[in-house]
């Protein structure tokens, strides 16, 4: 990791201005709980392999603040994972409130308002990714953000180990290697969704939870064909079209718009894949049952802001958002 930022090497008159710059950036305001502002000590180490950040976050007690202003201003469609290693850490965002504990982790969707308190010397890793990269859509992700969870059990021990041994050899890895285990990362952050939905929501209840995910994954398996359709959904699981509507519209989404959704997700996830950098973007779209050239470009952009050929650009050769 190449250090960001440590303001024990400045005169501590400058410090908290130092770091007020390198939080502006990121887009979030900061203010210090010390009471002497010039005892305040930050240390940012970070590591970046393609679209995927993860920086070690070293900080006395501090107040980070990504307001409804600040969210308005700056788009930003990227998913957070803290990891606390030291110290605890409060994380708030939709209403709720996670409380860490060393070794606990918590997720966060970082285009919208969300507070982090660091009460006392704190140390995190926070590992930073777009969005689209989770299989998870953003409704999903919503779900279980500011939850805290234990490093010690399930998903969230594997995940709080992993990104520890990550963190600390992913700049030991060859440029391959290296985005090979971020995409196991990211494989990861979506596993524990996956984890905190059926063991939190009430769907796990609904006599119909278990068709709807068989669904979901047989459209998985079939978003390259380009002819997907209702109609094929419907006769593969001997289900109607209203009642196949019926499960998805009791979420929130149409049938469609879930496919629609995936493709993107799917094209997204390749196109900020450096492995795959040598590939077309009509290739890409192939792949993803996108085969209008045209089509594809306007249904990306709408979603995402930006053309595919942007979005690449913006993935493998922009510089990432940091914390």
């Amino acid at each position: 990791m190449h250090t960001v930022l440590d303001t024990s090497r400045l005169d501590p008159s400058h410090r908290l201005e130092a770091w007020g710059t390198i939080m502006s950036r990121r887009a979030v305001t900061f203010r210090t709980r010390d009471e002497d502002p010039r005892s305040f000590h930050g240390l940012i180490r970070g590591s970046q392999v393609g679209s995927l950040a993860i920086n070690y976050l070293q900080s006395s007690s501090q107040l980070i603040n990504r307001t409804d202003r600040l969210s308005a201003r700056h788009e930003d469609d990227h998913c957070k994972v803290m990891l606390q290693l030291s110290g605890t850490s409060t994380v708030t965002q939709f209403g709720r409130a996670a409380e860490l504990r060393p070794g606990d982790l918590t997720l966060c969707d970082h285009g919208r308002p969300y507070t982090l308190g660091m009460n006392g010397r704190v140390r995190m890793l926070i590992m930073l990714f777009p969005r689209p990269l989770l299989h998870s859509s953003l409704d999903r992700l919503g779900a279980v953000t500011a939850n805290s969870v234990h490093g010690d059990e399930g998903v969230g021990a594997v995940l709080s180990s992993y990104l520890t041994t990550v963190a600390r050899r992913l700049d030991e890895c060859s440029t391959p290697a290296a985005e090979r285990l971020a995409t196991n990362a990211v494989a990861l952050v979506d596993t524990l969704i996956e984890e905190m939905l059926e063991t939190s929501s009430p769907a796990r209840q609904d006599p119909h939870h278990a068709m709807l995910l068989r669904i979901q994954a047989y459209i998985d398996q079939n978003l390259g064909d380009p002819n997907l359709s209702l109609d094929e959904v419907a006769a593969a699981h001997n289900v109607s079209r209203r009642h196949l509507y019926n499960l998805f519209s009791g979420r929130g989404w149409t049938v469609a718009r879930w496919i629609r959704e995936r493709r993107l997700q799917g094209c997204a996830r390749d196109l900020a894949s450096r492995t795959l950098a040598h590939e077309g973007v009509r290739t890409i779209g192939c792949r993803w049952g996108l085969p209008d050239a045209a089509n594809f470009s306007r249904m990306f952009k709408r979603a995402y802001g930006l053309t595919p050929s942007e979005y690449r650009l913006s993935m493998l050769e922009g510089e990432g958002p940091g914390l």
